[in-house]
């Protein structure tokens, strides 16, 4: 099982929308694809529908040494894709993290998601915007790549270069981890917006990818409709380019 952070410092940046897209789009290709809400707000778990209708959540399995295999992940009404969700109660699991150091603390999920890993053959992570939470920490600890989602305004370089350090800081313990690259979400072709591509660019070279996922209202319909966008408009710009993406990645993860 092959697993792919989405992770930004800076919130409201697409990573839940490229976390939920990129996992259908693989979904769509026959692979089995599990997906692990590490958020508070719970974005991702409400979009599958899974809110209040399982036994088990990620706060379980950061502070539960035995769980049921088959109680780990549950299906959701898309083939393919199980979930893993999370409630608004996640952040007491940092606490728990903090206080129980019987276990290491970083390592909490991967020892779960590695007794259920043949089971898939990918793990989407949905971090939350939170530089140095636990959770996040745990996440990263058991990731392959993380991949940054950006907005184009004047912030990006500062949470994408925040958002390294973090990574660069789990890499000393997860010698697996690496920085995929980063992408432009809601992206527009200004003039503005081709100067911070390029400015990136130069500091990042290949990092910085060149499929761009291009401004669309279908992002934001289809949160409200729990579908992914290709479901809503197998042909609009929004899925051409989540499907594009998803051949990028599939590329880099050979």
């Amino acid at each position: 099982m092959k697993t792919i952070a989405f992770f930004n410092v800076k919130g409201g940046v697409g990573k839940t929308t490229s976390a939920i897209n990129i996992a259908y789009e693989l979904s769509l290709r026959g692979y089995r694809v599990l997906v692990v809400d590490l958020d508070a707000q719970s974005n991702l778990s409400d979009f599958f529908q899974r809110c209040g209708n399982t036994e088990y959540t990620v706060c379980d399995l950061l502070s539960t040494a035995e769980i049921p295999l088959d109680k780990i992940a549950v299906r959701t009404e898309f083939s393919n894709i199980d979930i893993i969700p999370a409630y608004l109660t996640l952040g007491r699991s940092e606490k728990l993290l903090m206080s129980d150091t019987t276990i290491p603390q970083q390592f909490r999920l991967k020892r779960h998601l590695m007794q259920i890993a043949d089971r898939y053959d990918f793990c989407i992570l949905d971090c939350s915007p939170n530089a140095e939470n636990l959770v996040n920490i745990n996440g990263l600890a058991c990731a392959d790549f993380v991949y940054v989602p950006l907005k184009c305004d004047k912030w990006a370089m500062c949470g994408l270069s925040n958002t390294i350090q973090v990574i660069n800081a789990v890499s000393t313990y997860n010698d697996k981890l690496r920085f995929g690259g980063t992408f432009f979400v809601q992206w527009e072709s200004r003039n503005i917006n081709r100067s911070v591509y390029d400015m990136l660019q130069e500091q990042f070279g290949e990092k910085l990818l060149p499929q761009t996922i291009r401004k669309n209202k279908l992002a934001e319909e289809s949160s409200y409709q729990y579908v992914p966008v290709k479901v809503l408009d197998k042909n609009s710009t929004i899925a051409q380019d989540y499907a594009a993406l998803t051949d990028v990645f599939l590329k880099m993860w050979r």
